[in-house]
């Protein structure tokens, strides 16, 4: 397909287009509904007719010289908008740096946390060469892929992120519970006590005798992480400390694997990779 620049096709002798694809302009679905022929940004409805979104920008007021729906700060050819929120975070300074953590130093700068708890990937006037650059990180690309994550139908996958001694979730039989590590109630749930990381899918674990506890009402994937280090074992025997940010990163890859591509958690567990196996964790003091 080719395009005018704020996104409306061309459709002149030579420029026909296909509705074979619905996802066009800037990788978005385009939605026929009612004739609209809008493009579904995931936090809001673009119109390509007129350049404009039907929804005022949250950030609006970090740019006060714009309009409140305006379209890449009205500078298509350089600038591109991104938008979605379907990964939450608690409000703590463990859990913020833990997802800052998964994006190189320079690239953090693109890492909203909001009010809401959700968690965005904010390119607002930034130009589509430095935006593409920036997504060749794997970490910030792994929050892209959770904050924009959709099921089959298009509908949005929610995924929370906690860095505590916290849990929550449903068990089998449709109860809700919610525990901390230090309580020994874990056992009640089949959750160990002393597990460091507790990953939670609406989609079965797939591991006979694992009871299939799912994730706390509302999210499709969850991960708490307790605060402090992991160590593992190499080939040379010796003990060494594996850094938490990749511990973070294999967790939500596995989380992402399971939710988003179905996957059991020994196919997500090796398809996320990069922890081994470890020998200890030692804890660490939480921060509020």
């Amino acid at each position: 397909n080719h395009y005018y620049p704020f996104g409306q096709r061309l459709n002149l002798p030579g420029y026909q287009s296909s509705d074979a694809n619905p996802y066009l302009y800037n990788g978005k679905e385009l939605q026929e509904d009612m004739g609209l022929r809008w493009y579904d940004y995931g936090r809001r409805m673009y119109d390509p007719a007129l350049g404009r979104f039907h929804v005022q920008d949250r950030f609006t007021e970090k740019y006060l010289d714009f309009s409140l729906y305006h379209y890449g700060a009205n500078n298509p050819i350089l600038f591109i908008d991104v938008n979605g929120d379907s990964l939450y975070v608690a409000n703590n300074e463990n859990t913020y740096n833990d997802i800052k953590s998964l994006a190189k130093d320079k690239n953090q700068q693109y890492i909203s946390f909001n009010e809401d708890g959700s968690v965005t990937l904010d390119f607002s006037g930034v130009d589509a060469k430095t935006q593409k650059k920036a997504m060749r990180d794997k970490g910030l690309k792994l929050i892209g892929n959770l904050v924009e994550s959709q099921d089959a139908d298009g509908n949005t996958e929610n995924y929370y992120y906690e860095a505590s001694n916290t849990r929550e979730g449903v068990m089998p039989d449709g109860s809700e519970f919610s525990i901390s590590l230090d309580s020994k109630a874990g056992t009640e749930t089949g959750l160990n006590d002393n597990s460091f990381a507790t990953n939670l899918s609406t989609t079965d674990h797939g591991v006979p005798g694992v009871p299939e506890v799912k994730p706390a009402n509302g999210y499709d994937g969850a991960v708490y992480i307790s605060p402090g280090t992991m160590y593992n074992r190499g080939a040379d025997g010796v003990e060494r400390a594996v850094p938490r940010s990749s511990l973070v990163r294999h967790e939500l890859s596995e989380s992402y694997n399971r939710t988003h591509k179905k996957m059991n958690y020994n196919q997500a567990h090796q398809s996320a990779g990069g922890v081994g196996t470890y020998t200890r964790f030692k804890y660490a003091p939480l921060k509020k």
